[in-house]
């Protein structure tokens, strides 16, 4: 076991549990949303102590410099003093509007002077250490503001707080905007498909609107699934957008009670029996880390290159 200290407390960590693990069950707020080291929501800094490498190893030679270091990662050894980083990446963000667009849905949209790429992901910051991260659905030049679609949870740190509190025109702060999950140019050359779960859409439909802004020909074909059809959003923009351009295939798949139109099973099944031949394919996967893990395998073994296929799997927590 090893002992850490964070907010003026003493905490064991019992040996095999993540820091993040034995924060959240000691009651701390630690910020965290893929729980992999990819989203890096959930940033800590060690003011004394040494750091596990594991806890560092996706970060940057800037970021290892100033002693943070994730921690879904670390699995210390030795005692530690932490602290939350008062990042000078965090920016101001004013919110714009927020609507529902389904059953649980909330689109929120901010400005900031930040620049993103369509699909990337930012942290949203209640407070200096209650934050969740978003991807991002929208284009800072074609729509003007960043958008973020919110799972509302009952009594959720932040989809409450963005539900009922924070009013257009108050102001917030956002991390600078990061990830993978983007289209670049290389794409406009081969057929897309793009597979979402739930709010995986967000930067599922950033990628789509970014490819049809500049010009993809290409096929592309987007699965978007749920429980059942009230768990889908965005199908009514989705068609708009296929009946508009015809290189565009929208199949939404739900698990049971389809709808006309719908697909009905599980998407993992679904997209594999469509796409047995994925060779030259770029594929784009956002959701849970399960169909993620499961659809990356399926499309690897299909014909895809492990290089063509952009995975971006997160863990929404019950308190988001």
């Amino acid at each position: 076991m090893a002992q850490v200290r964070f907010a003026e407390v003493d905490i064991v960590v019992p040996d095999g549990q993540s820091l993040l693990d034995a924060l959240e069950k000691a009651g701390q707020s630690i910020p965290s949303s893929c729980r992999s080291g990819l989203c890096h929501a959930c940033l800590l800094r060690a003011d004394e102590g040494e750091i596990p490498a594991q806890a560092q190893s996706p970060l940057s030679s800037r970021q290892k410099a100033q002693k943070l270091l994730l921690a879904c990662q670390c699995y210390p050894t030795s005692s530690l003093r932490l602290s939350v980083p008062k990042e000078a990446s965090r920016v101001k963000a004013t919110l714009v509007d927020k609507v529902p667009l389904g059953r649980d849905i909330l689109r929120v949209r901010f400005t900031s002077d930040v620049a993103w790429f369509p699909g990337q992901y930012t942290t949203l910051w209640r407070n200096d250490t209650e934050g969740r991260s978003f991807s991002i659905a929208s284009h800072p030049e074609r729509d003007g503001f960043l958008e973020l679609h919110v799972r509302k949870r009952a009594g959720g740190v932040i989809s409450d707080w963005l539900d009922n509190r924070l009013m257009p025109g108050q102001e917030c702060l956002i991390s600078q905007p990061r990830g993978q999950c983007f289209y670049t140019p290389e794409c406009r050359f081969h057929p897309l498909l793009l597979v979402a779960t739930g709010t995986g859409l967000s930067p599922i439909y950033g990628v789509l609107k970014e490819a049809l802004d500049i010009g993809h020909t290409f096929p592309i074909y987007l699965y978007a699934a749920a429980g059942d059809p009230e768990g889908l959003y965005l199908v009514r923009e989705l068609k708009e957008l296929a009946h508009a351009f015809p290189q565009l295939h929208f199949r939404p798949v739900v698990r049971r009670q389809p709808e006309i139109g719908m697909l009905e099973g599980d998407v993992v099944d679904v997209v594999s029996s469509q796409h047995e031949d994925l060779k030259d394919w770029r594929v784009f996967l956002c959701g849970t880390p399960e169909t993620v893990r499961k659809l990356q395998k399926k499309c690897f073994l299909q014909g895809a290159s492990m290089s063509a296929i952009v995975a971006d799997a997160f863990e929404s927590p019950l308190n988001v």
